[in-house]
């Protein structure tokens, strides 16, 4: 079965609002549909997979509908993030872990911040989503956060490690040289050579650039900003990389339209040191280990619970949305 694990330290919003669809507004499961698959004798319904599917069907556009293989990889990957939430929240309350009301408070408060009054709740109401249990799904993602915090402590990655990853990976902390560059460009090779002409006589680059640019950089002064060879087309980079600042191209013709180019700044290319990247990269691999950490600690999990999944009624029962006329 496809895997989707929850990943550590946020709140599942994604599941959080698929777990909360139309059917919310019933307190219990009266549907006599036999589970989709039971973790240690819980049941996941057919209802609970369908709610966990609902932002997807919901934002299935008219012209795309899912293919048959990709749609049964979404409802197994969606089935096994139930699995997973389920056996994390069995662990949490065989370990007594709680969350208080005033910490639930807390984090509702820090979601509901960026929507004006009420607004929060009027926006779950347009979904069919259930307030109650909009929040206990909240509180759940707590207690799953608090477990993962507790179980899959890594270890601290030392300085050693730093510099063998930074010696091992140099050539990433490479910065390529970079010019800062404006452009002119003209409908007419005529014009374009007029337009050069004026330069040459001192004319100023970014006025005239201004005045008669058709680039949609002409607001700027034709200012491209800083770029590194590969960013432009190959034509550009051909004449800009060339230039010695203040020095007007000759005239580049391109699928755009004629242009004149001058050099503003070159940056030449440096190499940063290990110690201007020693935190991100200590950062990057605490995050890999800690991740690698909870995979394990997952699946231990998962392999001592009793998971039983009723496949046919997955393929049989939930069908890919059909397209919108």
């Amino acid at each position: 079965m496809p895997r989707a694990g929850i990943r550590r330290g946020g709140v599942i919003l994604l599941l959080l609002l698929g777990m909360a669809g139309p059917a919310c507004h019933r307190e219990k499961n009266t549907d006599q549909t036999p589970p989709v698959a039971t973790v240690n004798g819980e049941k996941i319904s057919l209802a609970d997979l369908e709610e966990a599917l609902r932002p997807v069907l919901g934002n299935s556009p008219s012209f795309a509908p899912i293919e048959t293989s990709a749609w049964e990889t979404l409802k197994f990957n969606a089935l096994n993030q139930l699995i997973e939430r389920s056996v994390l929240l069995q662990e949490a309350k065989s370990q007594g872990i709680k969350v208080p009301d005033q910490e639930l408070e807390k984090k509702e408060a820090e979601i509901k911040k960026d929507y004006p009054q009420g607004e929060f709740e009027k926006t779950l109401a347009s979904r069919f989503i259930d307030y109650r249990r909009w929040r206990q799904s909240l509180r759940d993602d707590l207690i799953i956060q608090k477990l993962i915090e507790i179980s899959t402590a890594a270890a601290p990655v030392t300085d050693f490690v730093v510099s063998r990853y930074y010696e091992r990976n140099s050539g990433q902390y490479q910065i390529p040289v970079q010019v800062r560059a404006r452009q002119i460009v003209v409908r007419t090779e005529q014009e374009a050579r007029e337009a050069r002409e004026n330069l040459i006589k001192g004319e100023d680059f970014a006025k005239l650039a201004r005045r008669i640019s058709l680039s949609p950089d002409a607001k700027l002064g034709g200012d491209l900003g800083f770029f590194s060879a590969g960013v432009m087309p190959p034509e550009f980079d051909q004449v800009v990389f060339s230039l010695p600042p203040g020095q007007i191209s000759p005239v580049v013709k391109s699928p755009y339209g004629y242009h004149l180019f001058r050099v503003e700044e070159i940056r030449e290319g440096k190499t940063l040191t290990e110690a201007q990247v020693r935190e991100n990269i200590r950062e990057t691999l605490g995050r890999e280990s800690r991740e690698k950490a909870y995979q394990a600690w997952l699946q231990r999990l998962k392999n001592k619970a009793e998971i039983r999944i009723n496949q046919s009624l997955v393929k049989e029962k939930i069908n890919p949305p059909a397209a919108k006329q």
